[in-house]
């Protein structure tokens, strides 16, 4: 059983495909995009960078045993791969979990519609006080990005940066802790200067972390700060993986598995 004295009374992680991390560059779109809330994360709370991993966490799991609500929001394309990553690779719903899905079609761009959808929803959870733990994937970096136009990525990456101060927002407002952590890389590498060719695969770059809380507020935990909200000029302070650990020990939960960076 969870500590409830320890725990925050939310704690959502949301998670931003396709969001490495790499120095400014001409094929950089989120170098060149405008992301004003994202920066200012990145100033004001401890922000990491973590390797690349492909190990699946067990985190839904672990939060059923623990009796903990959860929510599960996000669009139909690439929901199945976003929920068996969380779920050791399962597409398994477990008690007091449920799923909020924005439907979207593979074949078709995605929409600012779809990606507003899954803000409101993702507010409307945080302000019904109805769940311990919120997942958020935001697909559209990832999506757009494998499109290879770096103009159009860099505007869905803008509009991703003002759904994500609004969830944020709400998250603080409701007195709870936000990991935002990116799941691949992709928009940070839209164009290989050695060849001048499009790149449309994902990228093996790291990837942030940024926890958001009022506790957290000033603090590194223990790493070195990015100049001027710079990421790319840290190395990495631990693994993909280590998102599981990491949440579960906010959540005041211990685990075996994986090291927390808290």
């Amino acid at each position: 059983m969870a500590d409830d004295n320890a725990r925050p009374k939310l704690v959502a992680l949301i998670v931003l495909d396709g969001w490495g991390i790499a120095p400014a560059g001409p094929g950089n779109a989120l170098t060149q995009a405008k992301l004003p809330n994202f920066l200012h994360l990145c100033q004001t709370y401890p922000a990491l960078v973590l390797s690349p991993s492909d190990d699946l966490l067990n985190l839904s799991q672990t939060l059923a045993e623990h009796n903990l609500r959860q929510i599960k929001i996000a669009q139909s394309v690439g929901f199945v791969n976003f929920v068996a990553w969380l779920n050791n690779g399962q597409d398994k719903t477990w008690p007091a979990e449920e799923r909020q899905l924005i439907p979207t079609s593979p074949d078709e761009n995605l929409s600012d519609a779809a990606l507003s959808e899954i803000t409101d929803e993702a507010i409307k959870a945080i302000g019904s006080e109805n769940y311990d733990v919120m997942q958020i994937d935001l697909v559209d970096a990832e999506v757009v990005g494998k499109s290879g136009d770096l103009a159009a990525t860099v505007k869905t990456l803008q509009f991703i940066d003002d759904c994500l101060g609004r969830m944020i927002k709400a998250v603080l407002q409701a007195d709870g802790v936000a990991l935002v952590v990116g799941r691949h890389g992709k928009a940070e590498l839209m164009l290989d200067m050695r060849t001048d060719m499009v790149v449309k695969e994902l990228t093996n770059n790291p990837l942030p972390l940024i926890l958001v809380g009022q506790n957290f507020v000033g603090q590194n935990l223990g790493q070195p700060e990015a100049p001027d909200g710079d990421l790319s000029a840290l190395v990495p302070a631990g693994s993909l993986g280590d998102v599981e650990a990491t949440m579960l020990k906010i959540l005041g939960i211990e685990t075996a598995s994986g090291k927390s960076l808290v």
